[in-house]
């Protein structure tokens, strides 16, 4: 269980954890409407890309459908790494104290 210390105000903490919160859940939204996009039209994509030959028009195509989600991914990633690391230094600097 975390204690807040008392030197410190104690409303900054829960005002952080809401803001990472926040966009997380956005993120993982975006990701969501992304991989639902890329589900409900995978039929389509089976029959006027993969099954026509490659041309620098299907390239286009397929980089701007996948590197969208492949962002994502490495967006929902890197914040996720940035708020673990933040969250480490409040509780190394004290303002988060494991209580015992």
């Amino acid at each position: 269980m975390h204690s807040i210390r008392s030197d410190v105000d104690p409303s900054l903490v829960p005002i952080f954890i809401s803001e990472v919160d926040i966009t997380q859940y956005t993120e993982v939204a975006t990701l969501t409407l992304l991989a639902y996009d890329t589900i409900t039209t995978m039929d389509k994509e089976i029959k006027y890309f993969w099954s026509s030959p490659r041309a620098f028009v299907s390239l286009i195509y397929f980089a701007n459908r996948y590197i969208g989600i492949l962002g994502a991914i490495c967006s929902i990633v890197d914040n996720t790494l940035q708020a673990n690391e933040a969250l480490q230094a409040i509780s190394d600097h004290g303002i988060i104290a494991h209580s015992s």
